[in-house]
């Protein structure tokens, strides 16, 4: 049964960087790892974002601008996708969870408590997206339809 855990929620934090390259998030050891897509060998680590002194990196996506967006305890970072290089904290809040739109580069977010807000984080700007009091209520509204 854990194994099971275990994999769902390494599928939830799993980015394609550049062709036959996976990056997978290790949340308790604080760095993206590179497998290869088809075989599943490892080939290393792309980075460390506790040399940043950040932690926890969580859900990860990669933009059109060629960089590794990363969701970590203290916001959103930013990474070069090939070279693993650090490029920014580009957001400096803290979300819930975090999704990409890969063609204009927005990340949007979710709060971890009520109002659950859901954020748009655009060049860097943060800017409330959508309010819901509850997300029962609306997964409820959902179902009926």
């Amino acid at each position: 049964m854990k194994k099971a855990i275990v994999i769902t929620l390494v599928l939830a934090m799993v980015g394609v960087a550049q062709a036959g390259t996976l990056l997978v998030s290790d949340i308790a050891g604080g760095d993206i790892r590179m497998y290869d897509s088809t075989t599943g060998a490892p080939q290393g680590l792309l980075c460390d974002v506790t040399a940043q002194g950040l932690t926890s990196p969580r859900e990860i996506a990669v933009g059109s601008d060629g960089n590794l967006y990363v969701n970590v305890t203290q916001g959103i970072a930013r990474y070069n996708a090939t070279s693993g290089a650090y490029v920014d904290l580009w957001a400096a809040s803290r979300h819930y969870t975090m999704t990409l739109d890969p063609t204009t580069n927005t990340v949007y977010t979710a709060s971890p408590g009520a109002p659950y807000d859901v954020m748009q984080i655009a060049a860097g700007v943060e800017s409330l997206y959508h309010t819901m009091v509850s997300p029962t209520i609306t997964a409820r509204v959902d179902h009926s339809m």
